[in-house]
């Protein structure tokens, strides 16, 4: 697949938009795993999560010549699969509330591999007490710092997502930076949210 004939995401939109094969797989290969990995935040239903991706792409191909060109292409994937997924875990009776979309479990921060080696210095305990700390956060907390942190989406685009208010998602931001601040200092929080979560 020859890439080099886009210049940007926006550039394989607009060629996918134009009925070009070519650029609709390179947008499956872009997200793919990234809209994995944020169905995967909100439900451990994996079959669910394949199949609902499977859709938002057989969907984007059907109504690609009427689509829009989006701001953000990751957003608007982003909220065409939570739609997907909200509407398929309603239809099998899931109890559609914030325990069961967003429990602890399915949020707990996951190290990878190298991280794990340094861990095993002296930075142990740091890295325990920091991903401790992250835990004992509200599920909609965790999941407004890694959508602004990791997944870098904004604050209108968080509220949209979440079907909250902006300046709810302001408030939930804040209140976690201020929790997490008791034990750690901002800049090694951020770091760790934009490294350690995926």
């Amino acid at each position: 697949m020859n890439t080099g004939l886009y210049s940007s995401d926006q550039a394989i939109w607009d060629a996918f938009q134009q009925g070009d094969r070519e650029a609709y797989a390179l947008l499956y290969q872009q997200y793919a795993d990234t809209l994995y990995k944020y169905g995967r935040r909100i439900t451990t239903d994996v079959p669910l999560v394949e199949d609902c991706i499977q859709d938002l792409f057989i969907d984007l191909w059907r109504t690609h010549a009427s689509l829009s060109r989006p701001d953000s292409i990751r957003f608007y994937l982003y909220k065409v699969l939570r739609r997907k997924l909200m509407k398929a875990m309603a239809k099998v009776n899931y109890v559609l509330d914030e325990r069961v979309l967003l429990d602890e479990a399915r949020m707990e921060l996951v190290l990878p591999r190298e991280m794990e080696l340094i861990a095993e210095q002296s930075t142990q305990e740091l890295l325990d007490k920091l991903r401790h700390e992250f835990n004992n956060l509200t599920p909609r907390q965790k999941e407004a710092l890694i959508l602004r942190f990791y997944d870098n989406l904004s604050y209108n685009e968080i509220a949209e997502l979440l079907s909250i208010s902006y300046q709810s998602v302001n408030n939930l931001i804040h209140r976690s930076i201020i929790a997490l601040r008791v034990a750690f200092s901002v800049k090694l929080i951020l770091v760790f949210i934009t490294r350690f979560t995926a």
